[in-house]
């Protein structure tokens, strides 16, 4: 038999005699194994416990004695495919590895200037060191991604302290990782913190002051650093951290990074300021609830600064406002209405000032930044457009509800030529629509088309309905239009299958629509 291939899998001669003596004999004791495999006696159970750890042998103890049997030979096909698996992780890590080694390398030219520090005491040494070479208002850049050891973290909390105390500045640039420092320590004075989507050192940070580099590598035992006084080396490694540091566009995903942008983003606003969002949602039914569950700690922290925002909702999104008892975040600080677009992907758009944030709603979501005024002005600019616009055209659906959704937030809403088209045309969205109006005491006031009414509410009186009283219009006034107007804004309808609804939010016509309703009402006995 050619054994080469198994020998090519990380198999021993050894242990392939061994399997294969097993195979031959079943079930069997080591001096059967030892006799049949040609294995010296004093080898056979290292040979075993070695194959065992590979799936390819087990045993049994029968009166005392272990009886070894081996696996199938399908094992053998599953142990392969077990090392490709074990190879491919191997090369992921070797790729994040490679860096590292990289900067070993470049950094062997520097050796007779380095300076090496081991150890917690080593660190104090360093970093003092960067205390005593920067004066006030001088700056100095860190970047990494290590996880720092608890000693680490506490003495890092009060070196930053004494930092601030002396009026030097410091910019870091961290991995996601690195969140719980970066809170730690993102409120002391003189302080800037990012985060960067790039694949930072895995174990390694490294500061860069004066002319000097620090280095600092982990493991899980020690810690090294390496100290390099040169200009060059500072240089260099500063205008990497530049480029990353003044990076336009980030791409993150999951909702910890949502978060910590949008935190970032109230960093950017002073009480009082405001933030715009475009397409205001809570994502697919899967995802809604953790949606619902980070939009109540944003505007937790959003109201404890002082922080206002304007919100244009996805049709039929506001409602998640009441199932998930938000309402009281959403009348603090807060102005929000539909928009008058129907909006087929789960993206919104948070601007302010000079960044902009998208935000993909789905299970793991995926949040990209654009920091750029331009672009962020261009949002506004587009928010404000749809914010401000006095009349607005809905269409289907959609457009049904946003408008008798935002019914819902008036005491009472009167109508011209009611027709009874959203029982004909949405009789779903109508149900749902008067069990709601009946819930929140709206009073509907309705002057009926006298030829095109139907059954709007089937097997009750209309004279009985709870909040709703009508009365007919003349023969002569039929018309497929309807007019409804509420607060300041008056809309007009059309009903068929692709319903158009035209808003228009003015206070001088929505007086002159009531004169005229209150005269037909007073005229019609």
């Amino acid at each position: 038999m050619d054994i080469t291939i198994l020998e090519e899998l990380g198999l021993t001669k050894s242990e392939i005699q061994v399997y294969l003596a097993l195979l031959e004999l079943g079930s069997s004791s080591t001096g059967k194994i030892v006799e049949n495999s040609k294995t010296a006696s004093s080898k056979v159970y290292e040979i075993l416990d070695k194959l065992i750890q590979k799936g390819l042998v087990s045993f049994i103890v029968q009166r005392g004695i272990k009886q070894f049997e081996a696996a199938s030979p399908q094992r053998i096909l599953d142990y392969a495919n077990e090392r490709e698996e074990q190879f491919a992780l191997q090369k992921k890590e070797l790729r994040h590895l490679i860096p590292e080694l990289e900067l070993k390398q470049k950094l062997s030219q520097y050796r007779s200037q380095a300076t090496i520090f081991k150890g917690f005491k080593g660190i104090k040494s360093a970093y003092e060191d960067i205390l005593n070479s920067l004066k006030k208002n001088e700056e100095y850049y860190v970047m990494g991604a290590t996880t720092p050891t608890e000693p680490y973290f506490s003495f890092i909390k009060h070196f930053h302290q004494r930092r601030a105390s002396q009026g030097i500045k410091v910019k870091i640039l961290y991995s996601k990782r690195m969140q719980p420092l970066a809170d730690a320590i993102k409120d002391t004075p003189l302080t800037q913190i990012r985060f960067t989507s790039q694949e930072l050192l895995s174990s390694a940070f490294i500061l860069m002051y004066a002319q000097k580099t620090l280095i600092i590598v982990s493991t899980k035992h020690d810690l090294t650093l390496f100290q390099i006084e040169s200009q060059e080396v500072t240089d260099s490694l500063k205008a990497y951290f530049e480029i990353l540091w003044n990076q336009d566009v980030t791409v993150g995903t999951g909702f910890e990074t949502f978060e910590r942008e949008w935190q970032d983003l109230f960093d950017q606003l002073s009480p009082g300021e405001s933030y715009d969002v475009l397409g205001a949602g809570y994502g697919p039914k899967e995802t809604e609830k953790d949606f619902a569950r980070y939009f109540s700690r944003l505007h937790q922290e959003r109201i404890k600064r002082g922080i206002k925002g304007r919100l244009l909702f996805q049709p039929g999104a506001e409602k998640s406002i009441e199932k998930y008892k938000l309402q009281e975040f959403y009348q603090n600080g807060l102005e929000y209405k539909n928009t008058p677009i129907e909006y087929k992907f789960p993206v919104q758009i948070f601007a302010a000032k000079d960044r902009s944030i998208l935000l993909v709603q789905k299970k793991d979501p995926v949040t990209i930044v654009i920091k750029n005024r331009e672009i962020a002005t261009s949002f506004l600019q587009y928010f404000n457009h749809l914010w401000n616009q006095k009349v607005v055209a809905f269409e289907g659906k959609a457009g049904v509800r946003a408008v008798f959704d935002d019914m819902l937030h008036y005491k009472e809403v009167w109508f011209i030529g009611g027709n009874d088209g959203i029982k004909k045309y949405f009789p779903n969205y109508w149900e749902e629509h008067n069990k709601e109006r009946i819930k929140r005491k709206v009073v509907w006031h309705d002057l009926i088309d006298a030829q095109l009414m139907s059954n709007l509410f089937p097997g009750q009186e209309r004279s009985k309905i709870s909040f709703y009283e009508y009365k007919i219009l003349p023969p002569e006034l039929s018309s497929p239009h309807v007019i409804a107007f509420y607060g300041d804004k008056v809309a007009n309808i059309i009903w068929r299958e692709k319903t158009i609804v035209t808003v228009i939010e003015d206070k001088e016509i929505r007086e002159g629509y009531k004169k005229y309703f209150d005269y037909l009402w007073k005229t019609i006995k």
